[in-house]
């Protein structure tokens, strides 16, 4: 990324908002960031702000349950507030997306999905200074 960045500004292409796919995440988990691939992304990201760019990251809405209880937050929080889409049994439905591993979906008609989403996006933005939100495979 830091090498498209620079071979941009080089050629004097205008260029005011850095956007970053999944392939920035950690194992393509939302509201995280790949520390060893992309380790100085927070420090980059406030490069970006001092001269005036922005930096928009990729969200899916698709979380994934594939990890032990514990170990992901949004996950755990989304199980505890019980906001994820249900099957017919009352279990939080199970689907896969392109990845092939499992995920769960918050179910945007449960009042407590937009305090879900609102806490994630906030915490998460603790930790990386997004300026906006690509909601992608909506």
């Amino acid at each position: 990324m830091l090498a498209v960045f620079n071979r941009t500004r080089t050629a004097q292409i205008p260029y005011d908002v850095q956007w970053n796919d999944i392939d920035a995440m950690n194992a393509n988990k939302d509201f995280t960031y790949d520390e060893k691939n992309f380790a100085k992304l927070p420090q980059f990201v406030q490069n970006l702000h001092n001269i005036g760019m922005k930096y928009i990251p990729m969200f899916d809405p698709g979380i994934s349950a594939s990890e032990p209880r514990g170990t992901y937050p949004p996950f755990d929080m989304g199980m505890d507030l019980n906001i994820f889409v249900k099957n017919s049994t009352g279990q939080p439905f199970i689907g896969r997306v392109w990845t092939g591993k499992p995920t769960v979906w918050p179910d945007f008609t449960d009042p407590k999905t937009q305090i879900y989403w609102t806490q994630m996006f906030a915490k998460y933005h603790k930790e990386l200074e997004f300026d906006g939100a690509w909601i992608d495979m909506n």
